[in-house]
């Protein structure tokens, strides 16, 4: 029993534990999960100008928040009201897609010793 104990937390302690990811499971996903990445699914929202018509944009978005990146795909583009007395209009895309990170998401951990 104590051969068990011990086992356990020193896998615990050397972080010998199988990378998870958020997302639905899919072939890409093992082949990412086996090199150490880590996936999860991003919708952004991205001001891309103002005025009364829609201004020219990208289709795609890069995405990098320092531990996930990844390009965005467009999905839906919406006219919001602007702050100035003018009326002028703001113009917001939204991007989803998958990004990819080598980062394990936090994980908490409780590591009991047993004493003698």
């Amino acid at each position: 029993m104590k051969k068990i104990f011990l086992v356990l937390s020193f896998l615990l302690v050397f972080n010998f534990t199988k990378p998870t990811t958020t997302s639905a499971s899919s072939q890409l996903d093992n082949e990412n999960e086996l090199m150490g990445y880590y996936t999860k699914r991003v919708s952004q929202w991205v001001l891309i100008g103002d005025g009364e018509y829609p201004p020219l944009f990208s289709k795609t978005f890069y995405y990098n928040d320092g531990v996930y990146s990844g390009t965005l795909s467009f999905s839906y583009m919406e006219r919001r009201l602007g702050p100035s007395a003018r009326k002028r209009y703001l113009w917001y895309a939204l991007y989803s897609g998958t990004v990819t990170g080598n980062i394990a998401p936090i994980q908490s951990r409780e590591i009991l010793v047993e004493v003698d």
